[in-house]
């Protein structure tokens, strides 16, 4: 019997009865297919315990991506998920004024130099710890990625 053929008999397409052949599924004979014999080690596979776990394990993974494409797309309806450059942007931006409103207080506190000079140096010491603190949690980021 033919590719075809037995694919009409079992309701599947013709290259799926080739690939079930590659795959030693069912058995090509001299001249095709025996029917009996390939319809009865199709159905064998059918039931098989390692079909189904994998065919299991399968739709289990495809149920878990599909769950969170719905999740990722409720919480942007919802506002609480934005790209990722827009966020680094944002970021950057705010610290941006945080810094330049920092570096120019002690012009705008007093006209003392000596005062000035200890608001900078306040100004730069918690400019340097926000610094250090940001590349830690960098570090600890790329260390968890590795």
């Amino acid at each position: 019997m033919s590719a075809s053929a037995l694919g009409k008999h079992l309701g599947i397409a013709r290259q799926y009865v080739s690939r079930l052949a590659d795959d030693s599924v069912i058995e090509r004979v001299a001249g095709g297919f025996n029917i009996d014999a390939s319809r009865l080690r199709y159905l064998g596979w059918l039931r098989s315990p390692e079909r189904r776990s994998v065919k299991s394990a399968a739709d289990s993974e495809l149920q878990k991506a599909k769950t969170r494409l719905i999740q990722l797309r409720v919480a942007e309806r919802e506002g609480r998920l934005m790209e990722v450059v827009e966020m680094e942007s944002l970021v950057d931006e705010m610290v941006g004024l945080f810094r330049t409103g920092l570096s120019g207080l002690a012009a705008r506190v007093t006209r003392d130099l000596q005062i000035r000079r200890a608001i900078d140096a306040a100004a730069f010491d918690i400019m340097t710890e926000i610094a250090n603190v940001a590349e830690e949690r960098a570090a600890a980021l790329e260390a968890r990625k590795a």
